[in-house]
């Protein structure tokens, strides 16, 4: 307790010199193919809210949701299956800065964690045994 109590009023007692709010957006759309039956596709959709409490330290609040479409199969339709899976993710960094500002390159590090709700949406299948096969 004594320590938490020592790093609060070390965050304290220097100045603000910054104190604003950077939001961001992200997409992305992926798809590997190896025929029309065979292939995964990937649909990412992200937001992030950054607060810079000093010049170069922030803390981000990031959410994602992914939707993921796995096809595995032949031309056969009694042989298709497919995988639909949707994601949302929730995350918490801590990122510092080790430029200005106004630099033109500034590189940072980021430390945090991430929350993932996975589940399958649907899942189709439709294998058929026939007579007279192994």
């Amino acid at each position: 307790m004594k320590s938490i109590l020592s790093f609060i009023i070390l965050l304290c007692s220097f100045s603000a010199s910054a104190g604003y709010v950077e939001v961001g957006t992200t997409g992305s759309y992926y798809k590997s193919t190896i025929d029309d039956y065979n292939y995964e596709e990937k649909k990412d959709v992200s937001l992030s809210i950054s607060y810079y409490f000093w010049a170069q330290s922030a803390l981000e609040l990031s959410a994602t949701s992914r939707l993921n479409v796995t096809k595995v199969g032949t031309s056969d339709v009694n042989s298709q299956v497919t995988i639909q899976t949707e994601s949302l993710m929730y995350g918490l960094d801590f990122v510092l800065s080790l430029a200005d500002m106004k630099a033109d390159f500034r590189p940072y590090v980021k430390v945090g964690g991430l929350y993932i709700h996975k589940r399958v949406v649907q899942t189709t299948a439709a294998f058929r045994f026939r007579a007279g096969l192994a």
